[in-house]
């Protein structure tokens, strides 16, 4: 999930009793910022080079104008029993959301299965 905000984070769910669930804060970087980019993103092995990986879903989510960097972004991600990933991209200030469900579907995943989800 690439926001636009500090930090490459990846949500390993490989070997992790389901259901699982993580939260991150993170920054604006830029004065006025008007969007977030939002890109999901998927390697069956730890992964931070943006060459190697699969996106299976990507946004935008605007911004209010006119706001100084180091707005805080919280992301919320979590994965159930079911394999359905739930993202949720929260600007904690103005309380806009952006909020996903990610299912894999098998002819579009390799090895019919998530193991990592990246975050940029």
């Amino acid at each position: 999930m690439n926001y636009s905000v500090k930090n490459r984070k990846s949500f390993d769910v490989k070997n992790t009793k389901l259901p699982v669930k993580k939260v991150e804060n993170m920054l604006t970087v830029h004065d006025g910022q008007k969007s977030l980019k939002l890109t999901v993103t998927q390697s069956t092995s730890p992964e931070t080079d943006p060459k190697f990986v699969k996106i299976i879903w990507e946004d935008t989510m605007d911004m209010p104008p006119n706001r100084p960097k180091g707005q805080p972004i919280r992301i919320t991600y979590s994965y159930d029993e079911n394999q359905i990933m739930h993202c949720v991209f929260e600007d904690v200030n103005s309380k806009t959301i952006r909020e996903v469900y990610l299912k894999p579907e098998e002819d579009k995943l390799e090895d019919s299965a998530i193991d990592k989800f990246l975050v940029d």
